[in-house]
């Protein structure tokens, strides 16, 4: 997970999980530590996705229940978020915004995203 900050805008690109080490005996995942953004909640404007892997989603259903922000993400993505949230029981008004390849996105006053086409799922 990264915190991009400027100005009053906050973006974060991933949402993942990291898996234990074997000396974490009875530790399923690692979830990571979001009071940073919860105390500037209204200043977060979006989680953007790069790709589906466990390591940039699988925080989402617990981030998502915390924070209300939009989450953006590339189809393949989109269709594997869904899934988990779905699994998580944390889909309650949560949908995710499918980004075109190549098109800029606005977030807030001062941060833009464009996602680009890559070969990594």
């Amino acid at each position: 997970m990264l915190a991009v900050e400027y100005g009053e805008d906050i973006i974060v690109v991933d949402c993942g999980v990291q898996f234990p080490n074997e000396d974490m005996p009875g530790v399923d995942l690692i979830i990571p530590d979001i009071s940073y953004l919860l105390e500037r909640s209204e200043r977060v404007r979006a989680i953007l996705i790069t790709h589906g892997h466990e390591d940039h989603i699988g925080a989402l259903p617990f981030v998502l229940s915390q924070l209300d922000v939009p989450v953006f993400a590339p189809r393949l993505a989109q269709g594997l978020i869904s899934v988990k949230l779905k699994e998580r029981r944390a889909t309650r008004g949560k949908t995710v915004e499918v980004i075109e390849p190549g098109i800029k996105y606005e977030f807030g006053e001062n941060l833009r995203a464009t996602w680009f086409r890559v070969c990594h799922s």
